[in-house]
């Protein structure tokens, strides 16, 4: 089942909220939650097999007991916090106290982007080329139901300015569809990551589909 988040380097400012303690951490890993997406149809197509389909459900029950216990018994976990233990002692033992910054490491640890330290979570990320198409075409009163809801509301300050997410709707609605890049390119450079993240709310919404058109460099 597809699943979508933002991409990597657009959660700092949540991340930086959660380390001067302005988010606890079930704020932080709800609007974390808040900000990456399911696509709508693929998992309403699931629900319905599952519920249509006993024996699936017995079958996915049992493999699902299986993978706990292969992963997550303690008789797993043990062992892999013993070898972690130890290889950080090598590292004390040798490294210095202090290194510099690395490219692509967060300059406070314990405070790391969350689309950065989970981007593997997820089976696309967005990027520039990414296709939006708006799937709730004229469905005002729907949308401004959805996003008034107060489940909904939780990311707001993470999200660029009405006015903008506004007219990201409106250039969907007049072209019927567009790249990441250009419903971007809309906002001011300052928004730029508040634009990212909406397009991923949005579409965890269903009121927007992504469409995974990039096929690399």
């Amino acid at each position: 089942m597809p699943t979508w988040a933002p991409p990597p380097g657009s959660g700092e400012e949540l991340a930086q909220r959660y380390l001067l303690e302005e988010e606890t951490y079930d704020t932080y890993i709800g609007k974390a939650g808040q900000l990456a997406a399911v696509e709508v149809a693929p998992m309403a197509e699931a629900f319905m097999a599952l519920g249509a389909n006993p024996d699936l459900r017995r079958r996915m029950g049992k493999a699902g007991q299986a993978r706990v216990r292969q992963l997550y018994d303690w008789s797993v976990i043990v062992p892999q916090y013993e070898a972690l233990w130890g290889e950080l002692a090598v590292r004390r033992a040798k490294d210095k106290e202090s290194a510099p910054l690395k490219p692509g490491r967060p300059a406070v640890p314990p405070a790391p982007d969350p689309f950065t330290l989970f981007a593997h979570y997820p089976t696309r990320t967005l990027t520039a080329k990414t296709r939006v198409v708006l799937a709730l075409a004229g469905e005002h009163e729907r949308i401004k139901t959805l996003v008034g809801f107060k489940m909904n509301t939780l990311a707001g300050e993470l999200m660029p300015a009405v006015e903008t997410s506004q007219a990201m709707l409106g250039r969907l609605a007049e072209k019927g569809g567009a790249s990441a890049a250009e419903l971007i390119d809309l906002v001011p450079p300052v928004e730029r990551h508040a634009a990212e993240r909406a397009i991923v709310w949005l579409a965890k919404l269903g009121i927007v589909r992504l469409e995974n058109t990039d096929t690399g460099p």
